[in-house]
């Protein structure tokens, strides 16, 4: 900006010289000798300076080009003599032309034209090739030794490359504009002293107000009549502490709103104005109060739903007691008693009658095996856990030689991969993996060269350990089913159990976070997987 003015007071100069020799010339006030050569010194001037010198008559015809016409259009100084202003200029520079020149002459019909006085103007004007440059012009009058009107002083320099970066400049600073009169949050840059210099549109709407009607005012007078700063105002306390301020404000409508104001620093390190944004958050307050309110309200079902979980806790516990107890002594009777008459009275019976005993001691038995199951089943949902790193290849490896200890007759392989272990609780994770491999015992038994394998894979990022074996099988649509308590896919009198075994391993593993599922096909053996978190 300093720059342009300078050049533009140098060319004020030098039109104001020009202006002078020409006035010099005509008045003729010196001698032949005198004004040539001060015609030669001038001329000199006129010829090797970079802007464009035009002398016009008052038909607007051209008298006089400087050579610099050939630098900054292409277009030979001669060439240019014979151009009119159509020639030179757009139409619509020729219009603003022509208004400045009426201005001046208006000036001097009232007298008030010094022969220093300009107008200046930003033209289009075109060059040799067609193409347009945007010049800075001052246009001046010219007279004679009468102060009569005689011609046009028209000095030009090209600003094009500037004009540019203005419009760059500008189309960028458009474009912000358009963003914050976009915004959904409120925007307003005030001076320091909180007059409000400009505001985005989410403001005007808010406020319902025109630029005439808060531009200049204060903040807290424009929006809210206020005599003085809203209670807490942010702006205020931004300016005091010199920094950015960010908060929460309850308007006088009843509305919420997130703030911040940021001071705008001038060169030398002074506030020069403050930049404040208001977001209306009072949707997101009440969203959030609903939320509290929905929250306090689940912890109050909670509560009522522990106390609830805890009643039916001590109902399945005398549940549990009353089957420990009350059932066993009864199922006893029933087993020795049947076992008693077969011994003492089994000659007198028929082989019918035999019969009937026998499957009423087994029936007992299993009644007894089924309790006992269920109590464990119990047991392993209520029990707490105990977290541990838990060594799961050295429980296969005791619990495979038990079983080979107590069937040693039986050709069965036991392949287990070492040192595999889980963060769990030991005494549960034992009671799954014995039920998993019982269940592999129990289903290749009738398999000559059985094979069980405990090891680990990795599946979707996950680790996660298995039991194989090479036995019966089962049919794939029945692999979830079989976790179901009392899901027997063979018959007892085959394959005796409860049906309770894999409800209890899924129990297990349920409670320390992970997944099981099986795997299998007829004839084909089977294999379980199971993760643990």
């Amino acid at each position: 900006m300093q720059r342009r003015n300078i050049a533009l007071i140098l060319m004020v100069l030098f039109f104001g010289i020009t202006s002078g020799l020409i006035i010099f010339y005509y008045k003729g006030k010196t001698t032949e000798g005198e004004l040539l050569e001060s015609e030669e010194k001038y001329r000199l001037i006129a010829d090797n300076t970079t802007d464009i010198i035009n002398i016009l008559d008052l038909d607007m015809r051209f008298i006089y080009v400087s050579p610099a016409v050939k630098k900054v259009k292409g277009i030979s100084a001669d060439k240019a003599l014979s151009l009119t202003l159509e020639d030179n200029m757009t139409p619509d520079s020729i219009r603003k032309f022509f208004k400045g020149y009426d201005r001046l002459v208006a000036m001097d019909k009232r007298g008030d034209f010094e022969s220093d006085q300009a107008v200046q103007l930003e033209l289009e004007e075109y060059c040799q090739d067609g193409s347009k440059i945007w010049v800075n012009t001052l246009i001046t009058l010219l007279k004679n030794q009468n102060e009569e009107l005689i011609g046009i002083l028209v000095i030009s320099r090209d600003i094009t490359g500037s004009k540019k970066q203005q419009e760059i400049v500008e189309k960028e600073q458009q474009e912000k504009l358009v963003i914050l009169d976009n915004l959904a949050e409120m925007v307003t840059y005030k001076d320091q002293e909180m007059n409000i210099l400009w505001a985005n549109r989410a403001a005007e709407n808010n406020y319902q107000k025109s630029h005439d009607q808060y531009l200049g005012r204060k903040c807290y007078d424009a929006w809210y009549n206020r005599s003085e700063p809203c209670p807490g105002c942010h702006v205020q306390k931004a300016l005091e502490l010199g920094h950015l301020y960010r908060g929460s404000i309850n308007s006088p409508e009843g509305r919420y709103w997130q703030v911040t104001a940021s001071p705008v620093f001038g060169e030398t390190g002074q506030i020069v104005g403050i930049i404040d944004t208001a977001l209306d958050i009072t949707d997101l307050k009440n969203a959030e109060w609903e939320l509290k309110k929905l929250n306090e309200e689940l912890e109050q079902r909670v509560r009522e739903r522990t106390a609830e979980l805890e009643w039916t806790n001590k109902e399945l516990a005398a549940f549990t007691y009353s089957v420990s107890h009350d059932l066993r002594a009864p199922l006893r009777s029933i087993e020795g008693f049947s076992e008693a008459v077969l011994e003492d009275h089994g000659q007198y019976l028929d082989e019918e009658g035999r019969n009937y005993l026998e499957r009423v001691v087994a029936a007992s038995r299993r009644m007894s095996d089924l309790i006992d199951d269920l109590l464990k089943l119990s047991r392993v949902t209520r029990q707490e856990l105990h977290r541990d790193r838990v060594d799961l290849s050295a429980m296969v490896e005791a619990y495979a030689r038990y079983l080979q200890e107590q069937d040693p007759q039986r050709e069965a392989a036991f392949i287990v991969a070492p040192g595999l272990y889980a963060t769990g609780d030991a005494a549960l994770l034992r009671i799954a993996l014995e039920n998993l491999l019982d269940n592999a015992w129990k289903f290749t038994n009738g398999n000559a060269k059985a094979q069980i394998e405990f090891g680990s894979v990795t599946q979707n990022g996950k680790n996660s350990f298995f039991i194989s074996d090479n036995g019966v099988g089962f049919e794939a649509e029945h692999a979830k089913k079989i976790f179901n308590a009392f899901q027997r896919l063979h018959s007892s009198e085959e394959y005796p159990g409860t049906g309770i075994g894999l409800s209890i391993v899924q129990r297990i593993i349920e409670r320390h976070g992970g997944i099981i599922w099986a795997e299998s096909s007829p004839g084909k053996g089977s294999v379980f997987y199971f993760i643990i978190n």
